[in-house]
């Protein structure tokens, strides 16, 4: 249920197709065993990062999410553990891209959505190629038309490819 959509082309030969309403934005952060790789949002986004000549603070791109609106972070995560789960997190075990994956929908919505004033929660964790790695996808979504953004939110996921 995308309707008219794009093509997204992520860093680790990751791609997926997104409503046109949708805007990718890439700024480059990387904390500890984490690395951004992009937003996605029905809002305009500001630079998640905030520096000075001695420091740098960053956070999330925008402060409050406008009614209707969605904002989609994709990331890349991995451990040093080697007994890391193969697909960590909560949620229902399913596939994306022909990958594990585990999904949950949450309202009220997980962190880091509810400081958005987000109604609804989608998280995803999809295995990387290598056992210790996985991509995480945290949208944030509020209302109204709550089930329709899940839905092209999970629309979205059906289309994720991975490039050999």
């Amino acid at each position: 249920m995308l309707g008219p959509s794009a093509t997204a082309r992520l860093p680790g030969r990751l791609s997926f197709r997104h409503p046109v309403g949708w805007k990718l934005s890439r700024y480059r952060l990387t904390s500890g065993f984490s690395t951004v790789l992009a937003y996605l949002s029905t809002a305009r986004l500001h630079p998640p990062c905030v520096g000075t000549a001695t420091s740098e603070t960053c956070g999330l791109p925008l402060k409050t999410l406008p009614a209707g609106g969605v904002l989609i972070l994709w990331s890349a995560s991995g451990s040093l553990s080697p007994n890391a789960p193969p697909v960590p997190g909560p949620g229902t075990p399913t596939t994306v891209g022909g990958r594990a994956a585990r999904v949950q929908v949450a309202s009220p919505p997980r962190a880091p959505c509810g400081s958005l004033h987000a109604d609804a929660s989608i998280e995803v964790t999809i295995a990387g190629s290598h056992r210790q790695d996985w991509y995480e996808v945290d949208a944030c979504i509020r209302s109204p038309h709550i089930r329709q953004s899940e839905a092209q939110v999970l629309g979205m996921l059906r289309t994720v490819t991975f490039a050999p």
